[in-house]
Order: structure tokens, then C-alpha cells, then sequence
């Protein structure tokens, strides 16, 4: 609604399909913004329906069945922004397909520890949707609350946010007229709270970024990391494909699209990048076919989806593992990393800090010769290079 042109919202107003807008811009030239009363800057014709994070971990059996037209409001920081993806849309009787964008994004507020997960259209907003930073303050209003299928438990469904065609972005310095709103207020506090010691981690060339340090540590997704192979694959639709069919993938894939497919396969290689930064991977896995040499395989690198909760590394296995494995660690199976524990301690001193190196993994998973389902992400950027993300590792029953 914010992004009607004048001419737009005349015509509404005159079929009394929206009520009159305060003509505030004359005032607020000669006044300083700050110094206004703030109930006197609230738009007349706003009804919202804010609700916090707190509010959100009780959704699921009771609100299941309304899920279609429940629209709801939230305001807070963003503390996680993804990269940029590109979709194509295809409806009855259209011809070519739709382009839409969408980018993952994640958002704290001072009621709860928990993010509030939110894949965020481009809301006829293009300038505002693709500026995002974490450590922004944003208001989303008329979002919708989605339950992935799969699990037979309503609470350990795969849940998050989506915005809707009513949806509208506000930030920073737009938020300030809805300061009224308690919600609002609180979140002014909240936010100069957290960014008064934020460290801000970006990866430029993709668009993302995240707040880091005591911030990634306290705050958590709602949604725990899958075990089940099947439940994983429905929740996402995701078919498996063969090594050469995930070769074609890559020549029909376009800019800024994105693509979740399965490969069900063995670890044929495990090694870091001796020049990784923040913006690049550091861990690779090459994966193949049983049947297949060491030489064909598809190197990918070691990612986290934003969908789940960062996963943990108990404290005798972090103790012992090289910090380069760590992202490594994060992904593996807990029966896994059990085994080359058991293995790693077994034959060395618990003291030594590397026990469970990169080379010691690559050791483990390469001889074992065990079949894992592995989830892949395929995306290229707008320069045209293709990324192979690999954000989940599960045993095959």
C-alpha cells in the first residue's frame, strides 16, 4: 500500500476504498521530527496485528487450521540477510513465467532468544529489498505463518514466515512514525541496545550478511535440524538425483536462481581453502557415487541453512577437534562423530587440541564407504559463477 502513486490512492479515496491520508509534509518541513509527539506522526488508517517472537513459539495444532488467512505485523532487527534468489513463477494461461525474488532473512526482538525466520519477497520494493543489512531495523506488515509437511508432530514441524502481496517493508528511519505502536517503542530500545556492540559480518559479493559474536551465540531458529531422510526430502520436495544429473543442473540454471536438489552418495575427498575469508568457504567435501572413481565427484562447500538452529558441538568433541573442521563437525551425524571420537581417543591423548583434524575426518569418512543423503544447493551469482552448497548430511536408513 505505501508504494501506490498519488494518483492511485486519489482514485481509492474517492470510491471510499481507503480513508484519507494526514497531510503531515508541511509540518514536518518546519518542525524537527524528533521533538513531534509521536501519536501525532502515526498514520490514521492503520490497523496492524503486531505479535512477537514469543508469540510465535506457541503457533501450530490450534492455529493450523486459519493459517490461510491469518495476517500478522512484526517489527525488530535483522540479524541475519541471505543472498538474493531468483525464481521463475509460472500461472494458468501465462506465458513466459513470472520472475519473482526472494531472499532468506532472519530477525530478533527483545521478547524472546529465538529468531523469527522470514523468506522475504521483494514486496514492490526492489531498492529497499535489495539494500538489507543486518543490524537494520525493519517492520513487515501482513505476513503469513507457513507449516512444511512432514513430521507427524505439529511442534516439530519445519514452521517460519513469508511475506504476502499486502506486504509492505519499513526501516530505520521509515519505522519512526509507528513509534506509537508499543512495539515499535520497545524495539527502539532493543536496537540501540544490540547494535551498541554489534560485529557485523558481510560476504559483499553475495549480498549477505549476519550479526556475529554474543549475538549468534544467544539468539536461536525455532526449527531443529532433521535426522530423518524421508521426512527431509518430503518437507522439501526435494527429489534425488544422479552425479550426472546434477552436471546438467548447472547448464540450465540462470542468474541469481536457486536450486535445492538430493544426492543420495559417499565422501570421496575432504579439504579447506588455504585462502578462505570471511566471504569464502572454508571447508569442501567432494561427494560421488558408490560406483564411481575418486575422480568424479562435485566439490562442495560447507554451509549452514538458515532455516534450523545452528547446530552445537558437544564440549569434549569441540575440545578436541582443529577449528577448521568445526563447520565440518556441525553437519556430520551424531552417530558419526561418535564413531571417530570413539576412534580419534582411542589411540591418542585426549589433551591434543587436532585429534579430530580435517585430515583425520577425510580418513574416517572416505574408508568407511557409507552411502549418506546429502542436501545440495546450486546457485550462481550475478557474475555468473555457480556455487554447489552442501547444508545437510544424513544417514541413510
Amino acid at each position: 500500500m505505501f508504494g501506490l502513486a498519488e494518483k492511485y490512492w486519489a482514485l481509492l479515496q474517492m470510491t471510499k476504498v481507503a480513508p484519507k491520508l494526514l497531510d503531515m509534509s508541511k509540518d514536518l518541513e518546519q518542525q524537527d521530527v524528533s521533538s513531534l509527539n509521536p501519536h501525532l506522526l502515526r498514520p490514521s488508517w492503520l490497523e496492524c496485528n503486531f505479535v512477537n517472537t514469543l508469540n510465535t513459539l506457541y503457533w501450530g495444532k490450534n492455529s493450523i487450521d486459519d493459517l490461510d488467512i491469518m495476517y500478522f505485523d512484526f517489527v525488530g532487527i535483522l540479524s541475519n540477510v541471505g543472498r538474493i534468489c531468483r525464481g521463475r513463477k509460472r500461472r494458468l494461461d501465462e506465458d513466459p513465467a513470472e520472475v519473482t525474488e526472494f531472499r532468506w532473512v532472519k530477525m530478533i526482538d527483545s521478547s524472546s532468544t529465538h529468531e523469527l525466520v522470514i523468506r522475504l519477497s521483494e514486496c514492490s520494493q526492489p531498492s529497499v529489498f535489495r539494500s538489507l543489512q543486518a543490524g537494520n531495523t525493519l517492520m513487515i506488515t501482513k505476513l503469513q505463518w507457513v507449516m512444511l509437511p512432514g513430521a507427524d508432530s505439529t511442534e516439530t514441524r519445519i514452521q517460519y514466515a513469508t511475506t504476502s502481496a499486502f506486504s509492505v517493508l519499513r526501516v530505520n528511519e521509515a519505522v519512526r512514525p509507528f513509534h506509537s505502536i508499543e512495539e515499535c517503542n520497545l524495539n527502539v530500545f532493543f536496537a540501540n541496545n544490540v547494535m551498541k556492540n554489534a560485529m557485523i559480518d558481510s560476504k559483499k559479493p553475495l549480498g549477505e550478511s549476519k550479526l556475529t559474536a554474543h549475538i549468534e551465540k544467544k539468539y536461536r531458529s525455532r526449527n531443529c535440524f532433521p535426522v530423518d531422510v524421508d521426512e527431509f526430502k518430503e518437507a522439501f520436495s526435494l527429489k534425488v538425483y544422479a552425479l550426472c544429473d546434477l552436471a546438467a543442473a548447472v547448464m540450465q540454471i540462470e542468474a541469481y536462481q536457486h536450486r535445492q536438489l538430493g544426492f543420495v552418495g559417499q565422501v570421496k575427498s575432504v579439504h579447506n581453502n588455504n585462502t578462505s575469508t570471511k566471504e569464502r568457504p572454508s571447508v569442501f567435501l567432494g561427494i560421488g557415487d558408490r560406483n564411481n572413481d575418486k575422480d568424479e565427484s562435485l566439490t562442495v562447500a560447507v554451509s549452514i541453512n538458515p532455516l534450523f538452529q545452528r547446530p552445537s558441538v558437544k564440549g569434549r568433541v569441540k575440545a578436541i577437534t582443529s577449528p577448521d573442521a568445526l563447520p565440518l563437525i556441525r553437519l556430520l551425524p551424531a552417530p558419526i562423530v561418535d564413531g571417530m571420537l570413539e576412534v580419534a581417543t582411542s589411540s591418542k591423548s585426549t589433551g591434543d587440541r587436532s585429534l579430530l583434524s580435517l585430515g583425520f575426518i577425510e580418513e574416517y569418512l572416505v574408508n568407511s564407504y557409507r552411502d549418506y543423503f546429502f542436501s545440495l544447493n546450486l546457485y550462481r551469482d550475478g557474475f555468473g559463477h555457480v556455487i554447489w552448497e552442501l547444508d545437510a548430511i544424513l544417514e541413510m536408513p
